[in-house]
């Protein structure tokens, strides 16, 4: 005995229309983050008042050595840099060498390269002063 079969018809996909892009953001971009970027005229004012950070040389990073008098005072501050990193969800990019930490804040991810410099990693940066 066989049974019947039942034909389900398939439909194409209806097209998705994509929704317009927010005004004022770099092409390609519209994540919330970079809503949050800053002008390089306010961040050097920020940067003005953290002496120890430099922005990077692509300006997408902030960046510190801190020297401690021994490398395992200098991985216990790393340890501490990174959980505190991961509480406030700011991407962050560590190297020990002897007793120096080199610290790397990145702006978020967007669509696979790290966004600008925000308030929020100057912020981090002032608490690790």
């Amino acid at each position: 005995m066989q049974k019947d079969a039942v034909q389900i018809p398939i439909n194409p996909p209806a097209k998705v229309r994509r929704p317009p892009k927010p005004g004022g953001l770099e092409p390609g971009s519209t994540d919330a983050e970079a809503l949050a970027r800053l002008k390089s005229e306010r961040v050097q004012q920020r940067l003005a008042k953290l002496p120890d950070w430099r922005l990077s040389h692509g300006g997408t990073a902030i960046q510190r050595i801190h020297r401690f008098p021994l490398s395992r005072v200098a991985m216990a501050y790393a340890a501490f840099t990174s959980e505190l990193a991961t509480s406030f969800n700011m991407p962050v990019h560590l190297s020990l060498r002897g007793a120096s930490l080199f610290i790397t804040l990145h702006g978020a991810p967007i669509r696979g390269s790290h966004g600008g410099v925000t308030d929020a990693m100057l912020d981090f940066a002032e608490v690790l002063r």
